[in-house]
């Protein structure tokens, strides 16, 4: 199997990330769930997603350094789920990290913000 396995869906993560945690266990990988906002990256919204970053050595050694990175990561001020969309832009397409063209798409939705997972990217590129 990969060294690496990341998992992402939406913040509901009670819903799926034990499952999936337990799964990633019995294959033998260690697992860490994050929630991780694009306004901790820069972006005018919060946007958060739900993610399992598991690696293949079962201690779980390579994941603890991205456990500390994402406790330094600034949090997103808000109150609730009302608070996710308060400070988007009012044109959809601008400050999302979304390439361009790509805001015309309606299947969209709720997707994940491309500067978060370029981070996540490079914490598991300098762990490996």
């Amino acid at each position: 199997g990969p060294t690496w396995v990341v998992v992402e869906n939406s913040p509901e993560w009670h819903r799926w990330v034990p499952d999936v945690r337990r799964d990633l266990h019995w294959l033998g990988y260690a697992s860490l769930s994050l929630l991780l906002s694009a306004g901790s990256f820069g972006a005018p919204h919060k946007r958060p997603r739900g993610v399992v970053v598991a690696h293949a050595d079962s201690q779980g050694a390579p994941l603890r350094a991205i456990h500390a990175e994402v406790a330094r990561l600034p949090q997103v001020p808000g109150r609730g789920r009302a608070d996710l969309w308060s400070t988007a832009p009012p044109v959809v397409g601008v400050g999302d990290g979304i390439p361009s063209r790509m805001d015309r798409l309606r299947c969209l939705g709720n997707a994940a913000s491309p500067p978060v997972f370029e981070w996540l990217g490079r914490r598991i590129k300098e762990a490996a």
